[in-house]
């Protein structure tokens, strides 16, 4: 597989605003939810975050979310974080040319290791999970230690793209069919509130087509509408950017979906300063989205997300 010589993993840049001073006490956590390629509206809630100088005490993702979420921990800006995915390629994380039959998850590991290099969530500079679904238990796994890029890659191993990543005992695969939202997850290490984003607005819509892979996406959706009620019962806010004219399997619209996500962030912001106790609570920073600039050569090549299907 070709190797990127600039994924390397950087420290934090300076905020371009000054940190805001959260509440003597409060942890503030954040919960980065599946939904395939529309998981760029993350990007647009991280910059948006990134203006008003508020950090987060723990992250954590499942699928999509996992990879933006490890990203976060390690100190990645949302503009690092569109350098670094835009143009990844689905060769570049899958195995073969056809994209419906099932490859290893290892490709997905590897261009996380070139991109963050081999660490572990011990490095990581905050608290990071992701959320795997264990088929042989039939039970959730949340990954807090160990290899980072091996544990997204199983948190993002949806089939039939595919097949299960084993680990030990266990054959992993997507953790949006136990734990789409990870909210729980996020509280569980200590948040104090916790702020959710949910990408997938599809959850939970059916299907009046008879063809295989519309019964399997619509199938999924239902079941994961079910399992994400954990996920908002377990949040003081969700953002939850209109993601309706978008899909989970394919770029376009990369930019749109970023704005979206962080003009629905600001929509909730001044109630998210408040949980957090931070001062003048209504005065904000709008910078602005930062906007994918495709490598020409890459232009014509799918997504390196269309290959995670959402939850």
């Amino acid at each position: 597989m070709k190797l990127f010589n600039f994924f390397k993993a950087k420290k934090l840049p300076e905020a371009t605003v000054e940190t805001k001073e959260i509440a003597s006490g409060i942890k503030a956590g954040l919960a980065l939810g599946s939904g395939g390629t529309k998981g760029f509206a993350h990007i647009g809630v991280l910059k948006a975050f990134e203006d008003e100088g508020i950090r987060f005490d723990y992250v954590a993702g499942t699928s999509a979310g996992s990879i933006v979420g490890a990203l976060y921990s390690f100190g990645f800006s949302s503009n690092d974080i569109l350098e670094k995915t835009a143009n990844i390629t689905i060769k570049d994380v899958k195995n073969g040319t056809l994209i419906f039959m099932p490859s290893s998850a290892k490709p997905i590991e590897e261009v996380l290791n070139e991109i963050m290099g081999d660490v572990t969530f011990e490095q990581s500079m905050v608290p990071f999970a992701c959320i795997a679904t264990d088929l042989v238990k039939a039970e959730e796994v949340v990954f807090k230690s160990g290899s980072i890029a091996r544990a997204v890659s199983a948190s993002c191993a949806v089939p039939p793209f595919y097949r299960p990543v084993v680990w030990g005992e266990m054959h992993l695969i997507d953790g949006a069919f136990v734990n789409p939202i990870p909210a729980k997850t996020v509280r569980d290490m200590g948040a104090d509130i916790v702020i959710s984003v949910e990408v997938n607005s599809s959850r939970g819509v059916g299907t009046e087509s008879l063809g295989i892979i519309d019964v399997y996406r619509a199938a999924t959706r239902i079941a994961t509408r079910l399992t994400a009620e954990s996920g908002f019962k377990n949040s003081d806010i969700v953002i939850k950017p209109d993601m309706d004219s978008f899909t989970s399997y394919n770029m376009k619209g990369a930019n749109e979906m970023i704005k979206r996500g962080y003009e629905e962030t600001y929509a909730h912001m001044e109630s998210i300063k408040r949980l957090l106790k931070i001062p003048n609570p209504s005065i904000m920073h709008k910078q602005g989205v930062p906007e994918i600039q495709f490598n020409p050569q890459k232009k014509k090549k799918k997504s390196a997300i269309n290959a995670i299907e959402a939850k």
